[in-house]
C-alpha cells in the first residue's frame, strides 16, 4: 500500500503433480503472511467483513428457494432426480526423464471432484450436452452447504450472452442473482471478499464488447471463482491452456460423453425401472440416434426417452413419425419464442420443412446456400399467401437445432 509500511505477502507453492502454483497453506491457512502483527490488523480492516450467521439464515430462507425456482425454468426440474452426474477429463502434465520434454495423460474427474477444485475453470462441452442443467445442479450443490463453513462460496448462475457490454451491467447481473441480502450486506462486499462462485453458461470466448466487460469484471473481482461452460470448438480437444483474462489463471476441463451405465441411469430416472426394459430402450436409443445423426447426450437422450415412454397416446408408427416428434420437442426446447409470431404454428413449420426437404431430394443437393434457402422459403410463402420473414425463419430453425449452418451452407441436422 503506497505510503504505508504494512506488508502482506501471498505465498504460493509449486504443485508438481498439477504443474501449477497453489496456496502455500503450510505457512498460513489463508496463504498470506504479514510483516508485523499490526500489518495483519491493518489488512484485516481493509478486507470487507461478512456476517456468516446472517448469511446462513439467508442461504436457507432465500437462496435455496430462489435457485430452486431457477432450476424449474424451461420445464425441467432438476430436483426431480432426473439429473445424471457426468464425468470430466483434464490433462496432467509430467516431465520426461531428460527433464526437458513434457508428456500428458488424461485424468478423469467426478462431478463432485470438479466442484471441489479451487481452480477457475473453462469447461468445454459440446452443444446439447446438458450444460444449463449441469450448471443449475452445481449451484444447488453449493447452496445446500453451510455458510458457516470457512470455505463456503455463494453460487451465482449467469448466462454469458445476457451479461451486458459494460462493467456496471455485469455487476448488476450479479446483484440480481443475490436477492434480499441481509441488512448491512451488499453484493459488492461479497464480491470484494471473494465469496462467490460465478457459473457462466454459454460463454463465448471470442473478442467483443461482452468479452471486454467480462474481462474487466474478472480482473476486478479475481478473488472469486469463475466457472465457464462453453461450446467453443477449439477447446473441445486436448492440450489447450486457455488464457481468458491476462494474469488470472484458468484450467481447462472437458465434459465427457455419458457412458452406457449413465444412460441406463437416465432411463431409470425417467421411470423405466425394469432392467430388461431399460436395456432394450438403451439399445434402441443408441441405434436410432446413430441413424438420425445426433449424438447421445443428456439432452438428446431425454428427447428420445420422452418420445418412447412419456406419451403412450401417441405411439410411434414409423421412422418419419419419430423424426416429426423429435422436431416437435426440439422446437419446444430450443426455438426462440420472440422470433416468429404465434400464428406460424407447428403445422406451418413442419409443412415448410417438408417443402424444403422435398426440394433437396428432387435436386439431389442436401446442403444448399443460405440465399437459396431464403429464396425457397419466399417461394413457399408466395404460393400460400403468407407474409413472414424468410431470413427470420432460417435463424429460427438454426437456433432450434433443426438446421445446421456452416458458413453460407445450410443442411438438415437429422437424417430422415
Amino acid at each position: 500500500v503506497a505510503g504505508k509500511t504494512h506488508v502482506r505477502v501471498a505465498y504460493r507453492k509449486w504443485q508438481d503433480q498439477r504443474r501449477e502454483f497453489g496456496t502455500a497453506s503450510e505457512f498460513d491457512d489463508s496463504g498470506f503472511v504479514f510483516s508485523t502483527p499490526e500489518a495483519k490488523v491493518f489488512w484485516s480492516a481493509m478486507t470487507p467483513k461478512v456476517d456468516r450467521k446472517s448469511l446462513e439464515q439467508w442461504r436457507q430462507a432465500t437462496l435455496i428457494p430462489f435457485l430452486s425456482d431457477i432450476s424449474k425454468e424451461g420445464g425441467k426440474d432438476i430436483s426431480q432426480n432426473l439429473f445424471v452426474e457426468p464425468d470430466f477429463e483434464r490433462d496432467i502434465y509430467t516431465e520426461t526423464l531428460n527433464g526437458i520434454e513434457k508428456t500428458s495423460r488424461p485424468e478423469t474427474l467426478t462431478f463432485g471432484e470438479v466442484i471441489d477444485l479451487d481452480d477457475n475453470l473453462v469447461i468445454a462441452a459440446p452443444s446439447e450436452s446438458g450444460k444449463t442443467t449441469l450448471i443449475k445442479k452445481w449451484a444447488m450443490v453449493l447452496a445446500t452447504r453451510s455458510a458457516l463453513s470457512g470455505v463456503w462460496s455463494i453460487p451465482v448462475v449467469l448466462n454469458y450472452k445476457k451479461l451486458g457490454k459494460w462493467l456496471n451491467r455485469v455487476e448488476a447481473s450479479v446483484r440480481q442473482q443475490l436477492p434480499d441480502l441481509p441488512d448491512g450486506l451488499t453484493a459488492g462486499a461479497i464480491l470484494e471478499a471473494g465469496m462467490i462462485t460465478l457459473l457462466i453458461d454459454d460463454a463465448d470466448l471470442r473478442s467483443g464488447d461482452i468479452k471486454a466487460a467480462f474481462d474487466q469484471f474478472v480482473s476486478k473481482y479475481n478473488a472469486n471463482r469463475f466457472v465457464l461452460l462453453t461450446s467453443t470448438p477449439y477447446l473441445q480437444g486436448a492440450g489447450i491452456a486457455p488464457v481468458i483474462v491476462p494474469d488470472v489463471k484458468f484450467s481447462h476441463v472437458r465434459l465427457k460423453a455419458l457412458r452406457n451405465s449413465q444412460l441406463l441411469t437416465l432411463i431409470e430416472n425417467h421411470g423405466t425401472k425394469d432392467p430388461t426394459e431399460a436395456d432394450r430402450l438403451l439399445q434402441r436409443m443408441l441405434q436410432e440416434a446413430s441413424s438420425l445423426n445426433v449424438p447421445i447426450t443428456p439432452v438428446t437422450g431425454t428427447f428420445l426417452i420422452q418420445i418412447y415412454t412419456e406419451d403412450t397416446s401417441r405411439p410411434l408408427i414409423n421412422r418419419a413419425n419419430l423424426v416429426e416428434r423429435y422436431v416437435e420437442i426440439s422446437l419446444e426446447k430450443f426455438a426462440p419464442a420472440d422470433l416468429l409470431p404465434s400464428s406460424f404454428d407447428f403445422h406451418n413449420k413442419t409443412d415448410l420443412l417438408s417443402y424444403i426437404a422435398s426440394g433437396m431430394c428432387r435436386t439431389g443437393q442436401y446442403e444448399i446456400e443460405d440465399t437459396a434457402f431464403v429464396a425457397e422459403v419466399e417461394s413457399y410463402f408466395k404460393e400460400f399467401g403468407l407474409r413472414f420473414s424468410a431470413v427470420d425463419l432460417l435463424s429460427y430453425f438454426v437456433q432450434a437445432r433443426i438446421l445446421v449452418r456452416s458458413g453460407t451452407l445450410v443442411r438438415f441436422r437429422l437424417n430422415a
